[in-house]
């Protein structure tokens, strides 16, 4: 009725719109607007009235209305600070870095004594990367008010040498946080030098800490929850970084990097199909982002959802052939045996984790060790416990000539001292650190006081892998060997050993390292490994007692759609064939079931074996007439498994590395007509093998009595043979020559 009766009072106007705020309905608010925009063409110099409109118009999500009242507001007090400072942040929050750049300058030229102004100018020069205009912005706040936490935390995240944090930094920090103690920048920021500096233990207080803030009313923000979330990764609790990350999807949905990291997490968790979920949301906010892109192909192969394969492998070859960034390496070495586009994955992966690395120089002429002492060799992996590297690797570590040689081993995974290869390989190495909790340079700085000439990688681009350790230079001489089939691409790796058959003559070009080959296969193997007797029985394992039974107990990530309609082309001629695979994910066994059964085959012809214990498991490959290999990454470890007990595996060669690990083995066992080079070959000759019980039965017998078995899987020749190598590595590096 008032308004009725006096229309043109700006003051009615907006008490009816404050009434419409307090309700819950969105047709109130929009009526408030209204209300608010019309009390302000009554009374255009109100900067109470304009403001609320501005936090009004902010808040329904038309930002930059809000923006642009704003800058009214500004021309009517342009000595308020509370105008620009809202105007900056909305324009950030629009990702409009030079306009909020431009508007902290106008700001610091009106208010050049108001050290927010500043702090605000530094932190729009810090997030378009120039440092040098930041830092003086941030020394001209300091001077202004000398402990103001935000300039302070400033000059920490600015304070940098040689790509890591200086002493001032964390002395900045800790300032900042001595002011505000409850503020999660600062408290991460802290923990985050600690890391960077290798001070893994440091770090941990500070991130429980952070995990430890209380909550306020409304809950904390997706930003804090996301510094939570990486807190508790490095505290290794990943059940409570999944749960901090979906807290932080829910309140920012189009957050990229929380799904992105949401669906690292999941990765690490084994929760494949929730990982796809998550990238899957990534690359719907980045379509372009090749992290993400890489990321779900791998995730998708996993889970063996083949909906989009065709059009996905097409994106990651287009991205691995044209794009800048890297698309991620061991994903390259799954989906194709290109090995020039394997090599710029990795050239590209390991520029981007060396840019900011200045390691520290050797003496060019000599190894680490003087020339009258033992070589002393450190291996490094996250796989030092029961896994499959270790499976392989045990036999030659403990066989090391302790007269000419000195081992160490650095493990950093985890850190599980009951599993039995655990402790074998403590007691096979003279030294043996465990370095989960200290950061890559730390390792590298371990390293070289240990005297280390000759460093090996045991990971390369693969996941737990720690590359910056050898960018550091943990040795004079750094080596690439079986944890990665392929180049690394790193300037700082010299050597990486290989055969004949995965590294052939000519192929030196599409490695950035020197290659090494050895006599026969360049694999580790174990005479020690024990197979159950008398093992399991085909009924205990779930098989048809009177049936052909192909195995591939591969990761399903290495089975692309095209070999598995190779697969079920085979049991459609051979009726009393069954497919023996290994995932323990049911819904995978159910969508290859499914894939199956679309394509003519009973779902019940596809077995899954489930989990066992090493000796068990390798004594029922026994129960399998054929093993089939993937392509273009080859069974590895399982090749070697299936061979060790007599099984024979039947292997597609191609043009890479990990392609070629299958051909390999068979080429050192002499059994090289069970390798074909395309994918008719490989069927046909499946094909005719399934249909001639008695040359399966001479090659099983083959396999089991090859006079060249014994070479092949003797860890303790091998150990020679690398021994060889490293000689004249080291004897190279100590005449000043470069790897050759």
């Amino acid at each position: 009725q008032a308004l009725q009766q006096r229309p043109q009072e700006s003051a009615l106007w907006q008490a009816r719109a404050h009434t419409a705020l307090r309700l819950p309905q969105t047709q109130a608010r929009a009526q408030a607007l209204s209300d608010l925009q019309h009390a302000l063409q009554l009374t255009p110099d109100n900067e109470r009235l304009r403001y609320e409109l501005v936090l009004t118009l902010d808040q329904m999500g038309q930002t930059l209305a809000a923006c642009e009242h704003l800058e009214q507001l500004e021309k009517l007090s342009a000595q308020n600070h509370e105008y620009p400072l809202l105007h900056v942040r909305l324009r950030r929050r629009l990702g409009q870095m030079p306009q909020a750049l431009a508007l902290c300058q106008a700001w610091t030229q009106r208010q050049a004594q108001h050290s927010t102004a500043w702090v605000q100018q530094a932190s729009a020069h810090l997030a378009l990367q120039q440092n040098e205009q930041a830092m003086a912005c941030t020394l001209q706040a300091l001077a202004l008010q000398k402990d103001n936490a935000e300039s302070l935390n400033l000059r920490g995240m600015l304070s940098r040498a040689n790509g890591l944090p200086t002493p001032q930094a964390l002395s900045d920090f800790e300032q900042a946080h001595a002011q505000e103690p409850d503020n999660p920048y600062f408290l991460s920021n802290i923990a985050i030098t600690h890391d960077e500096l290798g001070q893994l233990a440091l770090a941990q207080p500070w991130w429980r800490r952070l995990l430890a803030l209380p909550a306020p009313p409304q809950g904390h923000t997706a930003q804090v929850l996301l510094l939570q979330a990486h807190g508790a990764q490095q505290l290794d609790d990943l059940p409570r970084q999944l749960q901090l990350l979906q807290e932080a999807t829910q309140r920012l949905p189009d957050d990229f990097e929380a799904w992105l990291q949401c669906g690292h997490c999941c990765t690490a968790l084994g929760l494949d199909l929730q990982a796809q979920q998550a990238y899957a949301q990534a690359l719907r906010i980045a379509p372009n982002n090749v992290h993400a892109l890489s990321a779900l192909m791998r995730a998708e192969r996993c889970v063996a959802d083949w909906k989009h394969h065709d059009e996905r492998l097409a994106q990651v070859l287009k991205a691995a052939t044209d794009s800048e960034t890297p698309v991620n390496p061991f994903l390259m070495t799954i989906i194709s045996d290109d090995p020039l586009l394997q090599k710029r994955a990795s050239v590209l992966e390991s520029a981007q984790i060396g840019q900011h690395i200045k390691p520290w120089a050797f003496p060019k002429n000599t190894t680490g060790t003087p020339a009258k002492e033992r070589l002393r060799i450190g291996y490094f992996s996250a796989d030092f416990h029961d896994h499959a590297t270790s499976y392989l690797m045990a036999q030659m570590l403990e066989s090391h000539d302790r007269q000419r040689f000195e081992i160490f081993a650095y493990s950093f995974g985890p850190n599980a001292k009951q599993h039995a290869y655990r402790q074998r390989l403590e007691r096979g190495v003279e030294h043996f650190y465990e370095v989960s909790a200290l950061g890559a340079r730390t390792i590298a700085r371990l390293a070289r006081s240990h005297g280390i000439d000759i460093a090996v990688d045991l990971k390369g681009h693969t996941r737990q892998g720690r590359p910056h350790i050898f960018a550091w230079r943990a040795a004079p001489v750094q080596v690439n060997y079986i944890g990665f089939p392929g180049t690394l691409g790193a300037p700082w790796i010299d050597y990486v050993v290989a055969d004949t058959s995965v590294i052939p003559a000519g192929d030196e070009p599409h490695f950035t390292e020197q290659v090494v080959r050895l006599p026969g296969c360049y694999q580790a193997n174990d005479t020690q490994r024990t197979v159950a007797s008398p093992g399991m029985t085909r009924a205990q394992a779930g098989l048809p007692e009177q049936a052909l039974v192909l195995c591939c107990f591969n990761s399903t990530f290495k089975i692309s759609p095209e070999l598995f309609q190779v697969w079920l082309r085979i049991l459609g001629q051979i009726p009393h064939a069954v497919l023996w695979l290994f995932d323990k994910n049911r819904q995978v066994q159910d969508t290859l079931r499914q894939y199956a059964q679309k394509h003519g085959i009973a779902p019940e012809r596809l077995v899954f074996a489930q989990f066992a214990p090493l000796a068990e498991h390798l004594s029922r490959y026994r129960l399998a007439d054929l093993f089939l290999d993937t392509a273009p990454y080859n069974a590895h470890t399982t090749a070697s498994d299936a061979l060790w007990v007599g099984l024979p595996v039947l292997t597609l060669s191609g043009r890479s590395f990990a392609s070629r690990v299958g051909a390999s083995l068979l080429t050192a066992l002499d059994l090289t007509e069970l390798i074909t080079h395309n994918l008719t070959d490989y069927e046909n000759l499946a094909l005719k093998l399934c249909k001639d019980p008695k040359t399966l039965s001479r090659l099983r017998q083959r396999v089991t009595h090859s006079p060249k078995r014994s070479a092949l899987f003797d860890g303790r020749l091998l150990a020679r043979l690398m021994e060889s190598a490293y000689t004249q590595m080291g004897e190279r590096k100590s005449q000043g020559l470069p790897p050759a």
